[in-house]
């Protein structure tokens, strides 16, 4: 019998694979689904002038970020709007292997009715696959003629795409939709997280996704990735276990290592596979304590570091500062005290004392810096010698942060 948890780890199994349905979550890609959506229109319904027009784009992003979430959602809504308008093939950069590997894919997806001539034309034929491409590319062709339907290929993962025969499927297809009498309408949508795999291809591929790309970039504020959490890990019509996960989610060492994972990478596929990570710790309800665990499993360091190493130089230097400062005493400190022992590598970022209470303010937030004793709780730092902090990131922390921190600048090891 499928358990409570059983269901949560369906809802957050972390699977890239488009075509799969999944639990779907608000990302903040609404101008970009509606500009994809455009696109789609003018290869299923038609331009201004009804006239279908073959097109291709290539969909950039970071892993997990939901790109192939965005391509779905947009096909979808065509499939819903125009279902017998359209056939729909999604490639798998991973699986398909080879050009015979895609081509043959390409026609069990399309073609369900005629298994004994698809066969003959495919693998069981002795006949070497090169010197078939073009009867099975024609067949395919007239299939699609046929049926006068319109075609979405969706290739996720590019990136497996750019050897020479691949990229012969690729000019084919093209020459299929090329403009004639009997041209077939077809969108080829690109999936990848290489932004410079353009240059991989040739010119002839190239030039058909040059003029047209969406690069997608998480813009999710920290509430609203709380929310996603909430809404992964939550069921319809379990109102104890949702409030189990609101209590969960509101854990101030849960909301920390959230945090810390925001700010490193704030791309939902990460927050899905912390998530289940977890899940798979636990057999009832899901804990601190597992979080916490499947954190230090998956990223190894701990939250502060992480989120040190996400900083800009020009706030780091900052921590350089309350580094030098507890190094020398153990005590609370006043953002004073370490605003005077980097002024002169702070000026060098031609920053003021307002960018520095800023970053004071942030690394609050952030739960890297406290206040301490009798000081002011809340966010405003205006008088420098007003608050008292201590600095919640370890001298073994801090090592590893120096020592890992990408490019560090010259002037860290004259201080350090």
């Amino acid at each position: 019998m499928e358990t409570l948890m059983d269901q949560v780890r369906q809802r957050v199994v972390p699977i890239r694979r488009t075509g799969w349905t999944k639990t779907l979550v608000t990302l903040g890609y609404e101008t970009e689904e509606e500009y994809l959506k455009s696109v789609i229109k003018q290869v299923v319904v038609g331009n201004s002038d009804g006239v279908k027009v073959s097109t291709s784009i290539m969909v950039y992003g970071p892993p997990g970020c939901g790109k192939s979430q965005l391509v779905d959602k947009a096909v979808k809504f065509h499939e819903k709007e125009h279902k017998q308008a359209l056939d729909v093939v999604r490639l798998e950069g991973v699986y398909c292997f080879s050009l015979q590997d895609s081509v043959m894919e390409i026609c069990n997806q399309i073609i369900d009715d005629d298994g004994a001539m698809l066969e003959g034309l495919g693998q069981d034929d002795s006949t070497p696959f090169d010197e078939r491409l073009e009867g099975i590319l024609y067949y395919l062709k007239n299939k699609l003629i046929e049926t006068k339907k319109s075609l979405i290929i969706i290739i996720d993962g590019m990136e497996k795409f750019i050897d020479d025969s691949s990229q012969r499927l690729l000019y084919n297809l093209f020459d299929i939709s090329a403009n004639s009498a009997f041209s077939v309408p077809i969108c080829i949508i690109g999936i990848t997280t290489c932004v410079d795999i353009l240059d991989s291809f040739e010119k002839r591929v190239r030039s058909r996704f040059s003029h047209r790309q969406i690069n997608l970039i998480p813009k999710v504020e920290f509430p609203a990735y709380l929310g996603w959490a909430t809404e992964l890990l939550s069921l319809s019509n379990k109102k104890e276990w949702n409030l189990q996960v609101q209590s969960l989610l509101e854990n101030k060492e849960v909301i920390k290592i959230l945090r810390s994972l925001y700010e490193a990478d704030r791309c939902i596929g990460q927050l899905k596979r912390l998530l289940y990570t977890a899940t798979l710790m636990c057999d009832d309800t899901i804990t601190p304590a597992s979080i916490k665990d499947a954190y230090t499993q998956l990223f190894g360091m701990q939250c502060h570091v992480l989120m040190a190493l996400d900083l800009p130089v020009s706030e780091l230097v900052v921590l350089l500062g309350i580094f030098k400062k507890i190094q020398r005493s153990q005590q609370a400190w006043q953002p004073a005290e370490v605003f005077e022992i980097i002024k002169k590598p702070y000026a060098s970022f031609q920053l003021r004392k307002d960018d520095f209470i800023k970053t004071i303010i942030k690394l609050q937030d952030m739960e890297i810096i406290v206040p301490v004793g009798g000081s002011h709780q809340n966010r405003c730092v205006s008088n420098l010698n007003e608050s008292y902090y201590k600095c919640e990131i370890s001298f073994v922390e801090f090592t590893e942060i120096w020592k890992t921190y990408p490019n560090l600048p010259s002037f860290f090891n004259e201080f350090l």
